[in-house]
């Protein structure tokens, strides 16, 4: 529903998806009254090459000035929390738990249950920026193996900008231009996943991950995501990648088992003890990060549809 921006209106909470939308003051000056007022931090505030992404102090300020009360910022991961200042800028508190992205499994149906043949399908979908790729060519080829007996590799959004970057892909990389739909079906397709990125990229979640392991991949991540995945994932760096695919392909109990902690891991749901629930009608709340359990609870979780 969309509403007139002169119109006064009342309601219990506000979601405010993405920092980037309070860069600079809203006007107009929204006309809602709103017991509570929640920034979704979809972005870490500093990346891992240390490049300010956006200015907390300016955020909070418009958001504030927007909505006349304090607000509460909720980080979609650990990766956003720890990139977060430890003093927070005055007129906002920061949720307790993660605002994780959530997933609906009966959307995405488990890959069939089939033994892993030649070529091992091995595949990844991100939207076309270069940042979401391994900086140097031979990080890309150990992650993605470039022997085309052995192993296909199938790239979701991949495109020219990967021969402008590599200077060569290699021939067993099948480029496809990105696309929201089928995604399940390209990924039920695959038998592992693998996502490595630039060194100074920061993802804030991995949507994509999620998606991955929502329908039972095994999948292969950077060290860095295994505070947000757990063991619902693998580690390694690039050169680790084979020797990880080459351990599951000789144990197919150890893949089927991975398999299914991967499609456990993925943030259903169904358990709707993840649901979150925020008090409102408390005004300090948002600043003092807490409540005195008098406020009343509404559940406010959605599910996750952002960029990948």
């Amino acid at each position: 529903m969309r509403l007139d921006p002169l119109q006064k209106v009342e309601t219990r909470l506000v979601l405010l998806h993405h920092p980037g939308i309070l860069m600079n003051p809203l006007q107009p000056r929204p006309l809602i009254d709103a017991g509570q007022v929640v920034i979704v931090l979809h972005h870490p505030a500093v990346d891992r090459a240390g490049t300010v992404q956006f200015d907390l102090v300016c955020v909070v300020r418009n958001a504030v000035a927007a909505f006349g009360r304090p607000v509460l910022l909720a980080p979609v991961s650990a990766v956003v929390r720890e990139s977060l200042p430890q003093r927070l800028p005055h007129g906002c508190g920061l949720m307790e738990e993660d605002w994780d992205n959530l997933i609906d499994l009966d959307c995405w149906l488990p890959r069939p249950p089939r033994p892993v043949g030649l070529p091992i399908r091995i595949g990844r979908h991100s939207r076309p920026h270069i940042q979401k790729w391994p900086d140097r060519l031979g990080d890309a080829q150990a992650a993605y193996p470039t022997d085309g007996k052995r192993y296909e590799n199938r790239m979701l959004g991949g495109g020219s900008f990967l021969h402008d970057h590599y200077g060569e892909v290699p021939a067993n990389w099948t480029l496809l231009p990105f696309r929201q739909d089928d995604v399940a079906g390209f990924l039920r397709e695959l038998d592992f996943y693998v996502y490595h990125h630039s060194d100074a990229w920061s993802e804030a979640f991995g949507r994509c991950i999620l998606e991955a392991l929502a329908v039972g991949l095994v999948t292969i991540l950077p060290a860095s995501f295994a505070p947000i995945f757990g063991d619902g994932a693998l580690y390694g760096t690039p050169q680790e990648v084979k020797p990880i695919i080459e351990r599951h392909i000789a144990d197919p109990r150890l893949y089927a088992d991975q398999s299914e902690r991967a499609r456990l891991q993925a943030f259903g749901l169904a358990p709707m003890h993840q649901c979150v629930f925020l008090p409102v009608g408390d005004p300090d709340f948002a600043c003092a990060g807490g409540s005195d359990g008098g406020a009343e609870a509404i559940p406010v979780r959605m599910i996750g549809n952002h960029q990948r």
